[in-house]
């Protein structure tokens, strides 16, 4: 449902874009997912924390599989990246 109610959001906001191609709206299956229940732990981290990271890794590989049919390069910036003036 969270999915869901995110992507229509989205949807909404940046209708043009989307259609345009510019921004495209992914999500993995449920499927995709181990279960997270049964995950060992790992880094002296509680099961909250391997649970986040684990799935933190698959979100990025969900990602990095798509990304490589679409194009040469690859960049992924996280929401607290703050770049140098001139970066680009």
């Amino acid at each position: 449902e969270y999915v869901r109610t995110t992507a229509h959001e989205l949807e909404t906001l940046y209708e043009k874009h989307i259609d345009s191609g510019l921004i495209e709206i992914i999500s993995p299956p449920p499927e995709f997912y181990p279960d997270f229940d049964q995950l060992k732990l790992s880094l002296n981290d509680d099961r909250a924390r391997v649970k986040w990271r684990t799935k933190q890794n698959y979100d990025f590989t969900y990602l990095m599989m798509y990304c490589a049919r679409r194009g040469k390069y690859y960049v992924q910036l996280e929401d607290d990246v703050v770049t140098k003036p001139g970066y680009i």
